[in-house]
């Protein structure tokens, strides 16, 4: 599964996650690095539970940040914000 995004909408998602550095890069990227974490956010979607209870799939757009973060750093790790923040960012 790849997700499609705009590097937009990715500059989006990792700002309301407080990845203002990642943000800036997002808008740089070209189509196949786009899809390299449109790939890598479809495993996210799919494989990682998001800590719920109900055992639910992550936002698409936190899957997105995930991947974009492991993508420019080369690997995984957490978010600086683990809840989104919407507030000035939309």
């Amino acid at each position: 599964m790849i997700i499609h995004t705009t590097k937009d909408a990715l500059n989006r998602a990792l700002r309301s996650h407080g990845e203002e550095d990642a943000a800036a890069r997002a808008l740089v990227l070209n189509d196949e690095q786009m899809n390299v974490i449109g790939d890598r956010a479809g495993w996210y979607v799919m494989n990682r539970a998001s800590g719920r209870r109900d055992g639910r799939s992550i936002f698409i757009d936190t899957a997105l940040a995930l991947a974009a973060i492991e993508f420019f750093e080369g690997a995984p790790r957490e978010l600086r914000w683990k809840r989104r923040r919407l507030k000035g960012i939309y």
